[in-house]
């Protein structure tokens, strides 16, 4: 089923922007890591 695939997919990378926006007051190490891990830093 590769729309389920997707819609997990998606709302991973929602988790992780997420993640990444609270890396940015506090926990800057571990999301760090996983945010160059799901999207290059360009």
């Amino acid at each position: 089923m590769p729309g389920s695939l997707l819609l997990l997919f998606f709302a991973f990378r929602t988790v992780a922007r997420e993640a990444v926006e609270q890396g940015r007051m506090g926990r800057r190490r571990t999301v760090g890591a996983m945010d160059g891990a799901i999207e290059p830093p360009w």
